[in-house]
């Protein structure tokens, strides 16, 4: 059991963006009162796959990732989020 007062460590990068990518898509899916049944379906993927997503498994395949996102119209969101920052652009 980890001890509570031990600072934890942090997820590398691309862990901590797909992290950040699946909460994104569930959120917005949840924003939408779309079951993950109803969804996965949509997406032609398993809800299996689905919660995958959702939870950040950076083992899912960017075909899935990006057809998630391009069911809930946030195809480009995702796509600028994958993309480096540079000086000047977005952050």
């Amino acid at each position: 059991m980890p001890d509570p007062q031990q600072p934890q460590p942090q997820p590398d990068p691309v862990t901590a963006a797909g992290m950040a990518i699946g909460r994104a898509i569930a959120n917005e899916r949840v924003r939408r009162r779309i079951t993950q049944v109803e969804f996965a379906s949509r997406c032609g993927f398993s809800v299996r796959t689905l919660s995958k997503i959702e939870s950040g498994d950076v083992s899912i395949g960017s075909r899935s990732l990006l057809t998630a996102a391009h069911h809930l119209g946030g195809l480009d969101d995702v796509v600028t989020a994958m993309v480096p920052a540079r000086e000047g652009g977005p952050q």
